[in-house]
């Protein structure tokens, strides 16, 4: 039980000087993660989006799957959809701005 303690304690002195150093973050509830980690995610171009697999198998059976609309991949679907999605609302958001 002393070594545990002994042990547990030389951890904390360590995760302690590395925080002090900005190499560790300390989250609270005896969590920590690296300061690398954190920029890493902070700087990360994509985010990842959870979808429900019906309506991934929808989209890849009405746009993937017809080579007339020019879908080669879901990515490039969702993405096209989103943009055009933020391109029609910020236009009924200007016109309502100017009303």
């Amino acid at each position: 039980m002393l070594r545990a303690a002994y042990s547990q304690s030389l951890v904390q002195n360590a995760l302690a000087e590395l925080e002090s150093e900005g190499l560790v973050i300390w989250l609270g509830g005896g969590k920590w993660i690296s300061a690398k980690a954190v920029v890493k995610r902070a700087l990360k171009p994509n985010t990842e989006v959870m979808l429900p697999k019906s309506l991934i198998a929808q989209i890849i059976s009405t746009a993937i799957k017809r080579p007339d609309l020019g879908y080669t991949s879901l990515t490039e679907f969702i993405k096209d959809a989103i943009e055009e999605f933020i391109k029609q609302h910020s236009k009924t958001i200007s016109e309502r701005a100017n009303e």
